[in-house]
């Protein structure tokens, strides 16, 4: 199993980006959601901002002139700006703040459309007029977001994500062990006071679960529940059981018509990799 202790943050992610329980998701999401951000992103977040300065900067001087001693002076001048202005937004940047900024930018439902043609448009357009356009173009598509993010912010209490975006976040990652989310659930529960309101009453049930369990086919049948915390604890119990879980399991991984299929594949893969 993994190293919880210095991996939770990442085990929490990846289990909120692979899970298809879109209320679990939630609760997850909140475990790691203002939590700072790691110094990947703010590399990121000030290269993109370096890179919308300089387009600013060309946007702003090009209806004057085209002379390209000019263009580069504001070029630069701009990145240097926003640069800085990148390196000062990341000092108090959460992992909220960064997934509501990057949504704004993101292919997801009918923007899908509208990045498609910005992109297909930037193509063209770099090879017809070089690679300044390029940078225009990918510099004014962050800066547009940014105006975005602004808005919503106004707008929006609370950032809430759409559970069909997660798709686009650590896709790159594969889901974690079912114990190992357990492990890590646990830590922020005693680690972060906010996450203990939500997670202590789960944690409990699972707890008082695991130490009586149900018989698999009851445990089965609350996959189905309409409560979130009982479909969690149903979940983590079946793979404590390990082996006396596997035909139960296996009736349901193997029907076309339940929804859940893909859940009780998932359980079994995580009681053979227990067994292993």
């Amino acid at each position: 199993m993994e190293n919880s202790f210095h991996n939770w943050q990442q085990i929490i992610w990846r289990e909120w980006r692979h899970n298809n329980d879109s209320e679990y998701a939630e609760r997850l999401f909140e475990l790691v959601a203002d939590e700072p951000v790691g110094w990947g992103v703010g590399v990121s977040l000030i290269l993109l901002s370096a890179i919308s300065g300089a387009s600013l900067g060309i946007l702003i001087v090009a209806p004057i002139t085209f002379e390209w001693a000019i263009l580069q002076q504001l070029a630069i001048a701009g990145s240097v700006i926003g640069a800085a202005r990148g390196y000062l937004l990341n000092r108090q940047l959460t992992w909220r703040d960064w997934l509501r900024r990057l949504e704004s930018n993101t292919p997801t439902g009918s923007l899908s459309k509208l990045v498609g043609g910005v992109l297909v448009m930037a193509l063209i357009g770099g090879m017809l007029f070089g690679p300044v356009f390029w940078l225009m173009m990918a510099g004014l598509f962050w800066a547009i977001g940014g105006v975005i993010t602004w808005i919503r912010s106004g707008l929006e209490e609370t950032y809430s994500y759409n559970p069909q975006d997660r798709r686009w976040w650590f896709w790159w990652r594969n889901r974690p062990h079912l114990s190992d989310v357990q492990a890590a659930i646990e830590q922020a529960s005693a680690m972060l006071p906010a996450a203990g309101e939500i997670w202590n009453e789960p944690l409990h049930r699972l707890s008082e679960a695991q130490g009586q369990p149900a018989s698999p086919d009851e445990l089965t049948k609350a996959l189905l529940s309409n409560d979130w915390v009982e479909r969690f604890v149903a979940r983590h119990t079946l793979v404590m059981l390990g082996r006396e879980a596997i035909f139960p399991l296996q009736a349901l991984a193997t029907k076309d018509t339940t929804p859940l299929k893909d859940t009780a594949r998932r359980l079994l893969q995580n009681i053979e990799r227990s067994s292993s």
